[in-house]
């Protein structure tokens, strides 16, 4: 009755070999084992922190989790810095780092909060840091921080948070934006700048003005401004002394600013602007010479130059006076308008129809004859050249236009270095005698900023490379519909690099 309980001796038998055979009390230690420890149980992970132990590893599907504590026996109170050995408990921080072999990796370390002894400090209770791996109350380390910038940095959040997830990173796009906008909260320090270009460029056009500036030796873009001619363009002037030579347009908001905060810095007038500047002042007085006499005309007189040619024959056929004139034109011209027309017309009517009819003559001749238009005075101004056979008569027969055109082509080889006499004092005293009142105002401005538009002629350096930077941002603007903030348009441009 001893071995009543069981259930029949088969089972009786089997135990008993259990306890007495040593060849199975071998195998049942060996079935007894651990089979499935998984990949990663004796994996020893080297942080890189002497201060950071690991105490085990917990691996579920797709994830690993490493206990670690600190090894240290007191901390710093990162209030008032005093070091404390009394210890007042400990809570676990839960930290994310990058992936191990396709498994995303969580950091669970055992932190000690200790007792501030300093009176003085407000902090009687602090949490021992860990700013060596994370930001205060970060839940991401410092390399899973850098890797969503620098992703986000080249696409838009969206896709961003998409890419993130190949890399075992959790990150939202807001996320992905809010680190943006932490990076570019200010502009960096670049101390070291000599070279720099600046310009600015519409966030609201019309509106609102923003301007960037650019290293002309790296290429590179140093700073994003909220403004053009404000607070903000003179601190960052202010921070930044060492700036010995400084591109720019012909903006007076820039100059004004530069003059006041830095004066004597080498200011340098872009060279494309100054040529672009100079053809379109031009454009009007060598298109007086080109227009047709429709140009010269208001609303009256080109109606009545629209049916002269119909009042004209209504008069050679015998209909002189106003009123049954008008009863023939209908409503195509007033009664007023055709007794302005007809008013010397009825006195001398057989001279008046001879003018009328050479006149008529004379438009169509006109309207047969090749028109200059302006891309080829301007390809004329520029290059030297043109194949244009109206613009070659204009040259030969007028000498104003030839005066004009000689004093053009002078300044663009001054401003391209293609001449010897480079003193841009001589070309305005020239620009000056022509006389012509275009010229002349452009002459003028010329002469208030001729130190710049001198330094344009003798140094190579020139506002193209903001151009290019001011382009890339309007692109950065679209890809965010136009709803880009000023810090994440920093961020965008001066760390995307």
């Amino acid at each position: 009755m001893l071995f009543s309980n069981f259930k029949d001796t088969t089972s009786l038998r089997v135990t008993m070999q259990q306890v007495i055979s040593t060849t199975y009390k071998y195998t049942s230690k060996k079935e007894n084992a651990p089979t499935n420890r998984g990949l990663f149980h004796d994996f020893r992970f080297s942080l890189g922190y002497d201060n950071l132990q690991q105490d085990g590893i917990s691996e579920a599907v797709g994830s690993l989790t490493v206990f670690l504590h600190t090894a240290g026996k007191g901390a710093s109170c990162p209030y008032c810095g005093h070091f404390s050995h009394r210890l007042h408990s400990y809570y676990s921080r839960h930290i994310e780092d990058l992936e191990v072999y396709g498994h995303t990796l969580e950091l669970v370390i055992k932190v000690g909060k200790y007792y501030c002894d300093n009176v003085s400090c407000p902090q009687k209770i602090f949490c021992e840091p860990l700013s060596f791996l994370a930001r205060r109350y970060g839940r991401r380390s410092y390399l899973v921080e850098e890797r969503i910038r620098s992703i986000s940095l080249e696409l838009t959040s969206r896709k961003a948070s998409s890419l993130l997830q190949l890399f075992h990173i959790t990150a939202s796009s807001s996320s992905c934006l809010r680190i943006l906008q932490q990076c570019g909260q200010h502009n960096p320090m670049h101390n070291k700048s000599i070279y720099v270009g600046i310009d600015d460029f519409a966030y609201k056009k019309g509106k609102d003005y923003m301007s960037v500036a650019v290293d002309q030796m790296t290429h590179i873009p140093i700073a994003l401004l909220e403004d053009r001619n404000g607070e903000a363009l003179d601190n960052w002037l202010i921070r930044n002394p060492q700036i010995q030579y400084i591109t720019r347009d012909r903006g007076r908001c820039f100059t004004e600013a530069i003059n006041r905060i830095i004066p004597d810095v080498t200011q340098i007038c872009d060279r494309f602007h100054l040529i672009k500047n100079m053809t379109d002042t031009m454009m009007p007085e060598i298109e007086i010479h080109n227009r047709r006499i429709e140009a010269y005309l208001h609303e009256q007189q080109k109606t009545a130059l629209k049916y002269v040619s119909e009042l004209a024959t209504i008069i050679s056929a015998g209909c002189i006076t106003r009123k049954i004139l008008a009863q023939k034109m209908g409503s195509k011209i007033s009664g007023a308008l055709i007794g302005r027309i007809t008013s010397s017309l009825r006195k001398r009517y057989q001279q008046k129809r001879k003018e009328v009819k050479e006149h008529n003559e004379s438009i169509e001749n006109r309207s047969k004859i090749q028109r200059v238009s302006q891309n080829q005075i301007r390809k004329y101004i520029l290059k030297g050249e043109s194949d244009n056979p109206k613009l070659a008569e204009l040259y030969k027969s007028s000498p104003q236009i030839k005066e004009l055109l000689s004093v053009c082509q002078n300044f663009r080889d001054m401003i391209n270095g293609n001449t010897y006499d480079k003193d841009i004092r001589k070309w305005i005293e020239k620009a000056k005698a022509t006389r012509n009142m275009a010229l002349t105002n452009f002459a003028y401005g010329i002469e208030k900023d001729w130190e710049a538009v001198q330094a344009a002629i003798d140094i190579p350096f020139s506002n193209g490379l903001l151009e290019g930077t001011v382009n890339k941002i309007k692109a950065v603007k679209r890809q965010m519909y136009n709803r880009a903030g000023i810090k994440l348009l920093r961020a965008k441009i001066i760390y995307s690099q």
